[in-house]
This record gives structure tokens, C-alpha cells and sequence, in this order.
């Protein structure tokens, strides 16, 4: 890899889904509200932000969807306060975070302009949901260990 000029470095432990910190589930279940709070997520974005400033950076992930991927739901969601976040679900295509917002906002009938719920508001309650039905349970654990 050193030949192309590609490097790689694990940020799981401060950007991953999967926490040891036990503050950072709600019975059982991981809230990725409580995981943005951390220090170590923090620490996590700003070490990603400075990467940015010097490098081309990509996020990967094995998920087909962006949205089944914690990396859009959690990371992109604060890192699109100081990069230009797109998402690459298949060969030669990207969409950008925006357009996954729209989607997101779709997916749970919050595409619709709402007189009683800005706009932000809106967005803020499409990736709470979406983060709850996609987050780690300590439960998968327990039901696919041998």
C-alpha cells in the first residue's frame, strides 16, 4: 500500500459503534447520542478533521446501504461540520451526505415540511430513529456467540 500512497489507521476504539463504555448503552443498547458525547468520539472527530486538512480520507465500511452503517448515521452526521462527506454504495457511483439525509428524512415520513417541527429538528428525530433501529445490541453478541 505504501506504493499507491495509501495509509491506514484504526479509529475504531474512538469512532466505532461497538463501546466498551458501559455509560454508552440504554439497556443494553448502544445510543449513539451518548457515544457523540464521549471524549474519546471527540478526540476520535478531531483526529479525522485534521487528517482531512492533509489528506484525502475515506471512511470504510461493508454495509450495501449507507444508512444500515454507522459510519453515516454517527461519524458523517459530525463530520460534515468540516468535510465534504459522500457516500460510495456501489462501483463508480457517489451520492452525497445531503442526498443520504434526504433519504434518511424519507425513510421515517419526515420529508414533508412540518409547521409545528423545523426542518433541523426533523433531521435530528430521522437519525435518532435510525440509530435505534440500527445500533448494536449487547444482545446480537449473546445470540451469536457460540
Amino acid at each position: 500500500m505504501k506504493i499507491a500512497g495509501v495509509r491506514y489507521v484504526f479509529l475504531g476504539r474512538e469512532l466505532g459503534a461497538r463501546r466498551t463504555e458501559p455509560e454508552c448503552y440504554i439497556n443494553g443498547k448502544v445510543s449513539y447520542d451518548r457515544i457523540a458525547a464521549e471524549k474519546v468520539f471527540t478526540e476520535g472527530l478531531e483526529r479525522l478533521r485534521k487528517g482531512c486538512e492533509s489528506y484525502r480520507v475515506a471512511i470504510m465500511c461493508a454495509e450495501k446501504d449507507p444508512l444500515d452503517c454507522h459510519r453515516t448515521i454517527l461519524v458523517a452526521r459530525h463530520a460534515r461540520a468540516f468535510a465534504a462527506v459522500a457516500h460510495i454504495p456501489c462501483r463508480w457511483l457517489a451520492r452525497t451526505h445531503a442526498a443520504a439525509e434526504v433519504r434518511l428524512r424519507n425513510l421515517y415520513g419526515l420529508a414533508e415540511a412540518d409547521l409545528f417541527l423545523p426542518a433541523d429538528q426533523q433531521l435530528a428525530d430521522a437519525y435518532t430513529r435510525r440509530a435505534a433501529d440500527i445500533a448494536y445490541s449487547e444482545e446480537q453478541t449473546a445470540v451469536t456467540s457460540p
